[in-house]
């Protein structure tokens, strides 16, 4: 479970506008990674 939303989305969002190094792709690997990592 992703524990703060907010920051999740904006990060996401920046990405989106390139305002960020991470691609969204990046950024959805890493969020799915996390996942992962919080359900072991």
């Amino acid at each position: 479970m992703i524990r703060n939303p907010e920051l999740v989305r904006a990060v996401y969002l920046a990405a989106l506008r390139h305002e960020s190094p991470l691609s969204p792709v990046a950024v959805a690997e890493w969020l799915t990674d996390d996942d992962r990592r919080a359900h072991r």
